[in-house]
């Protein structure tokens, strides 16, 4: 691409974020009649900001009125802040973790948003599983970034766990008795891998233990935070965590209070709640690597910093009076 045509592709972006803030800003005073349109102007806008193609299937969006209005601005802000990240291109261990577990978060997201436009099944439960996961993966990237001296070591520790649950892969392979894993342990290929993968495993596993300890690592932050919850208190989210995950969690193991006929959460306040954390995180990632942002992009990842329970106060009273 030449110079010219560099410049011709950030200036058609600067005019498409101007229209999508333009029409977000504008959203409030739109008549019932205006509002269909607008939303499936924001939509296209969404894609064409990044480069991509819009799917050539669409569905109308949910039926209420904010809940059009959220998953329009969420999902186009995400969008539009992630292409920035890629193409600054951020260096760096940390970087690369970020984008990995930022891309999981995003995706995760979009699911829900498929499952709310195409599904014909109930998703009650699918639907806070995935924000359980979603979730996880937010706090585990805004740990990485928080620290601004401390980002490289956390990027570095991220990518390197991949090696001990490799190599402790292969000790459940030698455990198990099924003919698979027989199979897989007497593989020829294997006498070329493991010694690789385990003196990998031998280089890193002290990074991961606390000192004095020999157990094995459960995850790549264990040594020095231990669990999920003291990375959300670090980042300053163990209230929100401690109440989000007990219900979530409740989800993810099918216990009988996530089954119950009354879900924990309708699928819309899910999705609701996906986009808020995709924007918390980009915002963050944005205020790290010094990414510009626009004044409407500015004002919603900085709402999306509250505890989600803060902000959506009104609309539990709603769901409860429901």
């Amino acid at each position: 691409m030449t110079h010219d045509e560099k410049e011709n592709t950030s200036t058609k972006r600067q005019q498409l974020v101007g229209e999508r803030d333009y029409l977000i800003t504008t959203l409030p005073s739109r008549s019932e009649d205006e509002l269909p349109g607008v939303l499936a102007r924001l939509d296209d806008l969404r894609y064409e900001i990044v480069g991509d193609k819009r799917p050539a299937r669409q569905l109308p969006w949910g039926d209420h009125r904010s809940d059009l209005m959220t998953w329009a601005l969420y999902s186009s802000i995400a969008l539009t802040i992630g292409k920035k990240f890629v193409d600054i291109p951020p260096t760096g261990k940390a970087a690369v973790a970020v984008k990995h577990l930022t891309h999981r978060v995003f995706m995760s997201a979009d699911t829900l948003t498929t499952l709310r436009r195409y599904a014909e099944h109930e998703w009650n439960v699918d639907a806070t599983s995935l924000l359980r996961i979603l979730y996880d993966a937010m706090l585990q990237a805004l740990y990485i970034i928080a620290d601004p001296d401390q980002m490289e070591i956390r990027g570095e520790l991220y990518e390197g766990f991949a090696a001990i649950e490799k190599y402790e892969l292969i000790k459940r392979v030698d455990d198990d008795a099924s003919a698979f894993s027989r199979r897989l342990s007497t593989s020829p290929l294997r006498a070329n891998a493991e010694p690789r993968i385990q003196a990998e495993y031998q280089r890193r596993v002290d990074s991961y233990r606390k000192p004095g300890s020999n157990a094995r690592p459960h995850n790549w932050y264990a040594h020095k935070i231990g669990t999920l919850k003291e990375i959300a208190e670090a980042v300053g989210y163990k209230d929100e965590y401690l109440l989000l995950t007990h219900d979530l969690g409740a989800s993810v193991h099918s216990s009988a209070f996530a089954l119950a006929p009354r879900p924990l959460f309708r699928p819309d306040v899910c999705l609701l709640f996906a986009w808020h954390f995709v924007v918390r995180l980009f915002g963050k990632i944005a205020e790290r690597y010094r990414i510009e942002l626009s004044s409407e992009e500015r004002k919603e990842t900085g709402r999306a910093y509250g505890n989600i329970y803060d902000l959506f106060q009104e609309r539990f009273k709603e769901e409860k009076q429901g």
